[in-house]
């Protein structure tokens, strides 16, 4: 690791629920960042607590799928493995590497390995912003690790802001630098992301700041996720101009 890599601290913004139902945690990332003016189109990752993959692809298919660069893939002589060595993320190489079947379909396989590989597809895209939503979800102890070490040195490697939302918060608290409570007022519809203070779960304090949301808001251009639930896709489908 460099010295600049060592003294960049990625920004990790992760969103508390308090919402009986979710309207779509892509749709609300989108929406956040919408309303904190961030230029679009958005380049971006997104991978949902299922982990989707497309099924008539092996999990090796499905996970080079747009996440190699086409001057990578054209290469005759590509590999996966070379280009994960490439990317001199070993964590991220050894997490791959406990993939055992790697030419399997998804439907033959369990869901920690069809999680793991979902993983791996988002940390292998470069985009400004990664979208997360429950990773640690099937992942046993020795490979939510392994995905951590990768996830940090990915984000600081390539400088990301990571936006998370998660069911086990105590996981990721070490390194939240930012954490967003939501709530819908139940008079206006509107949605309330509260700012709290770094190192807090819990209710914001009085000076913490709130962010307003409508709850129907139209986002600005934003390029195609790496992978997404069919209801998050739908509901950007239906709401949002493609991307150029």
């Amino acid at each position: 690791m460099t010295i600049g890599q060592a003294s960049f601290r990625p920004e990790i913004i992760f969103f508390e629920n308090d919402q009986k139902k979710s309207h779509g945690t892509l749709k609300r990332f989108l929406t956040f960042l919408k309303v904190k003016r961030v230029p679009g189109p958005i380049r971006f990752a997104f991978i949902d607590e299922l982990g989707p993959m497309i099924p008539n692809l092996s999990l090796r298919e499905n996970i080079s799928l747009d996440s190699i660069p086409s001057t990578v893939s054209s290469d005759k002589e590509f590999s996966l493995e070379d280009y994960l060595e490439r990317r001199g993320n070993e964590p991220l190489t050894k997490l791959y590497n406990n993939i055992k079947l790697v030419e399997d379909f998804p439907s033959e396989v369990d869901s920690q390995t069809l999680k793991i590989a979902s993983l791996i597809k988002g940390l292998l895209q470069d985009g400004q912003y990664l979208f997360l939503e429950n990773p640690e979800r099937f992942l046993d102890k020795e490979n939510l690790k392994l995905f951590t070490e990768a996830l940090l040195l990915q984000l600081k490697q390539k400088k990301q802001t990571l936006l998370l939302k998660s069911s086990s918060p105590a996981i990721w608290a070490p390194h939240v630098t930012q954490w967003i409570k939501e709530s819908t007022c139940p008079e206006t519809g509107r949605i309330h992301m509260n700012h709290m203070k770094k190192g807090t779960s819990s209710a914001p304090q009085q000076n913490d700041r709130a962010t307003v949301l409508p709850l129907k808001q139209k986002e600005g251009p934003v390029s195609t996720p790496a992978a997404s639930s069919h209801e998050d896709q739908q509901a950007e489908n239906n709401s949002e101009p493609k991307a150029a």
